[in-house]
């Protein structure tokens, strides 16, 4: 493990997660690590970003625009990959 860029953690997770995350590691031929840090680097980074453009006692507004800052990020994240995928199955 290269400790300049990797840091070890534990985590507490339920059996139906670690079994999850051990199939889905297998099947794709990665270390679990990996599939992790691969499917929460940009979620984490996006919900760290929206999370410190909020202030500390939020108003009702805040809230408000926190949720449709989350809705553009999600279409901006997931928007053209999720019309490809709905291309190719045949869904429009």
């Amino acid at each position: 493990m290269n400790s300049e860029k990797w840091v070890r953690s534990t985590f507490v997770l339920d059996h139906q997660m670690v079994d999850n995350i051990r199939y889905c590691s297998s099947r794709m031929g990665v270390s679990r690590s990996e599939l992790l840090r691969e499917l929460g680097a940009g979620p984490l980074s996006d919900m760290a970003k929206l999370l410190r453009g909020l202030p500390s006692n939020p108003t009702e507004a805040d809230l408000r625009q926190l949720s449709l800052d989350g809705l553009d990020m999600i279409e901006q994240r997931a928007g053209p990959e999720l019309a490809t995928l709905l291309h190719l199955g045949g869904r429009r």
